[in-house]
């Protein structure tokens, strides 16, 4: 995928995520939205991303999971030590 349309779909994934935080009837956008944000090897979304981990739906969790993993290679290790906090503040 050339790097602007690679943009354009995260910029969507990320609006998309925002939206369907805090709404449960919207799992399946905040699953699929996670998985998407999880394959762009770019990690300004993970605080949204590791706020996921402890969303009520399994698939979410799952996603959120997988999705950090995939980004932690990417992570400084700022990043990674904000993105536990905020797993583990809910």
């Amino acid at each position: 995928i050339p790097t602007q349309a690679a943009s354009e779909v995260s910029r969507i994934a990320s609006e998309a995520l925002a939206d369907a935080m805090g709404k449960p009837e919207q799992w399946e956008m905040r699953a699929g939205a996670v998985t998407v944000l999880g394959g762009t090897a770019t990690t300004g979304d993970i605080q949204m991303i590791a706020q996921c981990v402890n969303d009520d739906t399994p698939t979410v969790r799952q996603a959120a999971g997988e999705a950090l993993a995939r980004l932690s290679e990417f992570c400084e290790p700022t990043e990674t030590a904000t993105a536990i906090s905020t797993s583990r503040s809910r």
